[in-house]
């Protein structure tokens, strides 16, 4: 049988493995190089709507790059952005990089603001993600997003560990936010 990506999507929503198997053994590729789906690779859609046990039968197969990004978002990125914890969980126990690339738009840590997925802001600060990593395209902060989608727990976690927002921003000069590329040289 020829396979297509949609029939990887279809195996992770019907939580198959077996089927992810009998794919992997005809078509290896179809995970990584000629995924062709919404997600960057199939790995990237097993961290939205998969588990851990896929993701750890897929690394058991192949150890593939935990941090592929390409500039769109790592894996840990979308399990952030898609509130699954579970998986989001499994990268960083494979220490996935917390703060994601630095080509990435958005921080792991960002996605799940964003998406007031509370249980996993707490889960990333846990792991020491970088509460003060910019947007890199809006520049906006983890506490920008929190306040203005009125997530006022996640709002209170990111101050409690020191998080700032562009109101408080004017005391840059004196108290620099990390910054990630040519953004660690601007100053206000």
């Amino acid at each position: 049988m020829n396979y297509k990506y949609t029939d990887i999507s279809k195996a992770v929503q019907e939580n198959n493995i077996s089927q992810l198997e009998i794919i992997y053994t005809d078509f290896p590729n179809l995970f990584f190089e000629d995924y062709n789906g919404d997600f960057l690779s199939a790995i990237h859609y097993i961290a939205a709507y998969g588990n851990e046990q896929m993701l750890e039968w897929l690394y058991t197969k192949i150890k593939f790059n935990i941090d592929y990004s390409n500039g769109k978002g790592t894996a840990l990125g979308i399990a952030c952005s898609y509130g699954n914890i579970d998986t989001a969980q499994w990268f960083l126990s494979h220490k996935a990089k917390i703060d994601g690339q630095y080509l990435d738009i958005l921080s792991p840590l960002l996605e799940a603001v964003i998406g007031g997925h509370t249980k996993i802001v707490k889960l990333l600060i846990e792991y020491k993600a970088n509460v003060n990593r910019m947007h890199l395209r809006s520049g906006l902060l983890p506490l920008d997003y929190a306040k203005s989608r009125g997530f006022t727990e996640i709002a209170r976690l990111l101050k409690s560990k020191g998080a700032k927002a562009l109101s408080q921003l004017p005391d840059w000069v004196d108290n620099p936010i990390e910054g990630v590329g040519i953004l660690t040289y601007i100053t206000v």
